[in-house]
């Protein structure tokens, strides 16, 4: 496997050590494109709204990563190429004759679904902002239909898969879904009683990534407050990155604390009395709940914090999607231990049976071996 990838400075030198023994040649490129304030490239940029290329995939444009791609497909031979998101998948898009048949293009999270999702969600100021917002989102959906031309296409849910199927994008669709290593979080403290009186609730994700900070505020200032008029002793946990003051400013250090990026998370888990998922954007399936059932914890989510991945409601956790509905789930499980203990046997032994790391190797070697060989092939990431 050879890998072509954004600088260097985006990756540790701990993961690229660990993936040294798996990789055949590794070729960094600069992340943004050069001199993107100038007067020409805003003319650029204007024309290739007007082209169909939406800004989300415009402003992450590399022109040497475009290059040095050009290159390595002068200079090698691949017998597949799988690009990761939208975003290194342009540069497949603009070269379709040249690998037809060989190219895949991970969409594990739908971004044209998402920026739907963000307007209902956030609304719009004003009239100019309605239609930027939706004019965006229309090339979007467009820029989608430009990914049929590519071999296959990754989904990590049937609703995602289904959801291109029914709107006419890519055809050839496989469905990858998330993993995680179950066996990994068995040094998690069991839930017991002794947890549950911890009366501390976990919030753990990215909060550099838009949908995960929307929800972490939608959950501070419309939920917690409601909480802890009948539990006045409970904690939020805000585990995650970021440097943004508006995230470090939810935190009071009395009853709610921000961890920025620690090296585990596992310690978070031990003393979580329950995992809360509060999502309302989003495309794919989130991770978060996944890893609370490995970690033995009960998880109270919105509807689209555990869409596509199977979960029932009132067996594998609670679902709420309003602030009050989601205070009285959560001040539930922090009093009703044998609720709170059934949905967490019940989410655990769902993703040991689902989402365990053998089961999604399974899938994934199924993909590279239908049809052609592909066996040797470069990444994008």
């Amino acid at each position: 496997v050879s890998l072509l990838t954004y600088h260097k400075t985006d990756i540790t030198d701990d993961a690229l050590k660990a993936l040294e023994k798996y990789l055949r040649n590794v070729w960094f490129a600069e992340k943004t494109r050069k001199s993107a304030g100038r007067f020409s490239q805003r003319l650029k940029r204007i024309n290739n709204l007007i082209n169909g290329i939406p800004w989300e995939i415009d402003t992450t444009y590399s022109e040497e990563f475009h290059h040095r791609f050009l290159e390595l497909l002068k200079n090698n031979h691949f017998d597949v190429i799988l690009a990761r998101y939208i975003y290194t998948g342009q540069y497949l898009l603009r070269h379709v004759k040249e690998i037809s048949g060989k190219t895949i293009i991970d969409l594990d999270d739908l971004e044209f679904k998402k920026a739907r999702r963000n307007i209902d969600f956030t609304g719009t100021r004003g009239a100019y902002d309605k239609y930027r917002k939706l004019f965006n989102n229309y090339l979007l959906a467009a820029y989608y239909k430009r990914i049929s031309h590519l071999h296959s296409g990754i989904v990590c849910s049937q609703d995602d898969k289904d959801f291109l199927r029914e709107t006419s994008y890519i055809k050839n669709i496989w469905v990858v879904p998330n993993t995680i290593d179950v066996a990994g979080y068995r040094a998690i403290k069991p839930f017991d009683t002794a947890v549950q009186a911890q009366q501390t609730i976990l919030f753990c994700g990215n909060l550099n990534y838009e949908p995960n900070i929307q929800g972490i505020k939608w959950f501070r200032e419309k939920v917690f407050f409601l909480i802890q008029q009948r539990e006045p002793k409970v904690r939020l946990h805000m585990v995650g990155m970021s440097k943004r003051s508006d995230i470090i400013g939810l935190a009071d250090n009395k009853s709610v604390f921000f961890f920025n990026n620690p090296e585990s998370v596992l310690p978070f888990y031990d003393v979580a009395s329950l995992v809360i998922v509060p999502l309302f954007v989003g495309g794919g399936t989130r991770i978060k709940a996944l890893e609370a059932f490995a970690c033995r914890r009960p998880v109270v989510a919105t509807t689209i914090g555990i869409e596509g991945l199977g979960i029932e409601g009132n067996t594998h956790c609670l679902i709420a999607d309003t602030p009050s509905k989601f205070a009285t789930a959560c001040i539930s499980l922090l009093n009703d231990f044998p609720k709170a203990a059934a949905l967490t046997e019940a989410g655990y032994q769902f993703v040991k049976k689902t989402y365990d790391t053998d089961i999604t190797y399974r899938v994934i070697k199924e993909l590279f071996n239908n049809g052609k060989s592909i066996y040797h092939n470069t990444v994008i990431q």
